[in-house]
């Protein structure tokens, strides 16, 4: 190593020494020929290098600028001669002011490349990059040669070149780690446990707290109990029982998840397994299709779609199920409205009609069953309110629909059983609804009596008339009084009824 120079170039000012600092030489490295050769640097050595260099530095930070004047001794004041003081130390020039600069500047550069030489040490940058690290310590030695030559500028060059080249080094240590924990997953896969653990040891030396590395290392560990596991799981898998092989996997899978291997195997049953269950939803499908359970079909077959495969089977066979349950669905609501129609059903038979045109709007003779049972339903409907109602029928406008609704039902082909009990009620109200019926009124016997659209009856207590079923008004006067109406219905065939307008006496 260069030892630091004793401080010279003193200059005697009277009784002032000023004190220049020598040239600060660094720290030496080994002999430019191991370098040259390519041989890496001994850790050791870089060590021992690393702490000479930084005592080095101390030594050049503690070095003084000037010493103050040393006063002379009491008697040597008392008795030495006056002398002549010297003039004043010329002041520094300009290119001495700068080099000075530039030396200061190259101590700093030369602190800052140490340190990060010393923090590759820590991260072991030897052992996966000597290149770099040959390239750092040759760059480390152009700064000390320069230095020692009192090229300033030059060191600075090489120093900033050794923290470059060192930033470029620990640029690559994600990468070296990356490229490390590969290699360990490919020695799992491989069934290499050593070159595994060994892969993830110099991860963890890298970077102890690393995750991957950490379970890597612990895979590794379980590795060969992992394979054996796995070779016994094949084997079941070779004999067919699934059940016992997933068990196994499943043992492996809880030492090591991540294993290829592992994990393939649990792949391969839940295919086969997948497989079973849909040949089963197929067959299941299939079975409940010729049985005509569409309802139970379709849920076979959309599982089916659910369980692997190209799917294509499952959504033919879903698809035959929609056609044959359509045509099902038809051809029962016609059915049913074939059948509620022969019952003379006509709301029942336009739900029906309306279930096949759901189905299919394009069957025009389900249109016209559903127009023309619409049609029937309102005639039924009609004429079932004409026949509850015949003291209604006595009124020209409704006797007038009555009978157009009879024609229009007296005209129907082929008529039921209902229709015709309906056309023989309505005939039979329209008839009784025509007939006069013998009624006796009572009244006072001094009451002039006149009924409406039938003219004057006189006065009398008791008095017999035909009248037309219906409703009928009385207007009664007595001695100039003023009239009295009276209002009374006749029902049609009704048995001599005694309607009472006055009370007699």
């Amino acid at each position: 190593m260069n030892a630091v120079p004793a401080v010279s170039d003193a200059c005697s000012v009277g009784a002032r020494r000023i004190i220049t600092p020598a040239p600060f030489a660094p720290v030496s490295l080994p002999p430019a020929g191991v370098e040259a050769r390519g041989e890496a640097l001994p850790w050791r050595a870089v060590s021992v290098m690393l702490l000479l260099a930084g005592a080095a530095v101390a030594l050049l930070s503690s070095l003084p600028r000037w010493a103050p004047p040393v006063a002379p001794a009491a008697s040597t004041l008392a008795t030495a001669p006056a002398v002549e003081h010297d003039p004043p130390a010329t002041p520094l020039t300009d290119d001495e002011q700068r080099n000075a600069a530039a030396r200061r500047t190259a101590q700093v550069l030369l602190r800052a490349s140490l340190a990060r030489i010393e923090q590759l040490s820590t991260i072991q940058a030897e052992r996966w990059d000597r290149g770099g690290m040959h390239r750092v310590m040759e760059a480390l030695r152009e700064g000390e040669k320069a230095y020692s030559e009192q090229r300033f500028r030059a060191a600075q060059d090489a120093y900033r070149a050794v923290l470059v080249r060192a930033a470029a080094i620990e640029a690559r240590l994600p990468t070296v780690i990356a490229t490390l924990l590969r290699s360990g997953d490919a020695a799992l896969e491989q069934g290499n446990s050593a070159a595994a653990d060994a892969a993830f040891g110099e991860v963890l030396a890298l970077a102890p707290e690393h995750r991957d590395a950490t379970l890597g290392r612990a895979r590794a560990a379980t590795l060969d109990r992992v394979r054996a596991l796995v070779e016994q799981a094949e084997a079941y898998e070779q004999m067919g029982d699934e059940g016992k092989a997933r068990e196994v996997y499943t043992d492996a899978a809880r030492l090591d998840a991540r294993m290829a291997s592992v994990k393939a195997g649990l792949a391969r049953l839940d295919a086969s397994a997948r497989a079973r269950q849909l040949r089963a939803a197929l067959s299941d499908g299939h079975r409940a299709l010729e049985r005509a359970d569409f309802n139970a079909a379709r849920s076979a077959f959309k599982r089916a779609t659910t369980l692997g495969g190209d799917g294509s089977e499952a959504a033919t066979a879903l698809r035959e199920t929609e056609r044959r349950a359509t045509a099902a669905g038809i051809a029962s609501a016609l059915e049913r409205a074939e059948r509620a129609r022969k019952a003379e059903a006509w709301a029942d038979a336009v739900r029906a009609y309306g279930a096949a045109l759901a189905l299919d709007a394009e069957l025009e003779d389900a249109a016209q069953g559903q127009r023309a049972a619409a049609d029937r339903q309102q005639l039924d409907a009609q004429l079932e309110t004409l026949v509850r109602d015949v003291l209604a029928l006595a009124g020209g406008p409704l006797r007038n629909s009555a009978e157009q609704a009879l024609r229009r039902a007296q005209g129907i082909a082929q008529p039921g059983p209902r229709l015709r009990g309906q056309v023989a009620a309505l005939g039979r109200a329209l008839r009784i609804a025509r007939e006069p019926v013998a009624v006796t009124l009572l009244s006072d016997g001094q009451s002039e009596v006149r009924l409406l659209g039938a003219g004057a009856l006189g006065r009398f207590k008791e008095h017999r008339v035909n009248l037309a079923p219906g409703h009928h008004v009385a207007v009664l006067l007595h001695d100039g009084a003023a009239e009295v109406r009276v209002e009374f219905d006749i029902a049609p065939g009704a048995d001599a009824p005694r309607i009472t307008l006055v009370n007699p006496p």
